[in-house]
């Protein structure tokens, strides 16, 4: 079967940036397809100024470009390389460079594929074909600093989403994530600041216990009482969108089109009250990761970024509909 995953970038990649892809496959998998496109998903506007078409029978990769001033794909590379590693896993690392992107396939470096078209219009990812999941999209910066200032590595993520630059008020977070597994099982959302072990927001929805515990570090590291919702949202084996809000004081979730709860910002008395008036929560956020625990299987196929007006901000669950995209 076909899967697709798209994932909005937060912000146009640029000179510097990279995109860490990490998927896992089937074994019955044969090829599967990464595209780097401009902010169109499906009309004939779309543009793309890398593809990245991999055959894992023939172990093959195919690199190509296509923008519709010419209507034809640009000069294709083709590299005979093993695609998979021993547990199934393939990690694509691209660094955006002034003349091309500097492409590596599972921490050893592929190629250079010269720029045929202008890399800045890139603000969407797009993966389809035989896989089983995708754990990371990462859209990180390294020149001319890094951004998230630690860009770790973690194993057994469900699913990493960093970015390159702060996040602003009234900034919406769309997911749609579908579960399997064990129905004692949990995951949990976590936010931390400027990529430390520090938590800003922890979402933990427990399937066990039918409750959402969400809680927040302060500067010590050390958990704060935790705060827990009862109306919990969600079943195994179905899809579900949520959207997050980052308002002026709050982090509100709404799941499939009801809004479910708002968790308030606890660590503004030790970090942000000695902040200038400019600055805010939002700027020691890196982006977010996902975990699965005790047997619970989760699969993010979805991922939008946007800012909304304030006046909008009174109706935001309508951004957590299955049905809403964005434009």
């Amino acid at each position: 079967m076909t899967s697709l995953v798209i994932v909005h970038l937060l912000s146009h990649v640029d000179v510097g940036h990279i995109i860490l892809i990490k998927g896992l496959i089937e074994e019955e998998s044969k090829t599967f397809k990464i595209q780097l496109l401009n902010n169109c998903e499906n009309s004939n506007d779309r543009k793309f100024p890398l593809q990245i078409e991999a055959d894992i029978i023939k172990k093959k990769i195919i690199l190509s470009s296509f923008h519709n001033d010419s209507n034809e794909n640009c000069e294709e590379q083709i590299y005979n390389i093993e695609l998979i590693t021993d547990d199934l896993s393939f990690k694509f690392y691209i660094l955006t460079l002034e003349e091309n992107f500097r492409i590596a396939l599972n921490d050893e470096h592929l190629c250079n594929y010269k720029h045929h078209s202008n890399a800045g219009i890139v603000k969407l990812i797009k993966i389809t074909g035989d896989f089983d999941c995708i754990k990371q999209v990462d859209h990180r910066k390294i020149y001319p600093f890094c951004w998230p200032p630690n860009q770790e590595e973690l194993p057994t993520i469900a699913f990493s989403c960093d970015v390159p630059c702060h996040f602003s008020q009234n900034t919406i977070i769309i997911l749609k994530i579908a579960f399997s597994g064990d129905e004692k099982g949990s995951f949990f959302i976590r936010f931390n600041e400027r990529g430390t072990k520090k938590q800003l927001f922890h979402f933990n929805p427990r399937f066990a216990e039918k409750e959402i515990v969400c809680n927040s570090m302060n500067d010590r590291l050390e958990w704060q009482a935790e705060t827990r919702y009862p109306n919990f949202p969600f079943e195994l084996n179905k899809e579900y969108q949520l959207c997050i809000l980052m308002d002026v004081s709050y982090f509100q979730i709404a799941v499939n089109g009801h809004h479910i709860l708002k968790y308030p910002f606890k660590t503004v008395k030790s970090t942000l009250l000695r902040a200038s008036k400019n600055h805010s929560i939002y700027d020691k956020l890196t982006g977010f990761k996902i975990f699965a625990l005790n047997g619970l299987k989760l699969k993010v196929t979805y991922v939008d970024f946007f800012n909304i007006k304030e006046n909008d901000s009174k109706f935001y669950e309508i951004f957590s509909n299955l049905n809403f995209i964005s434009n």
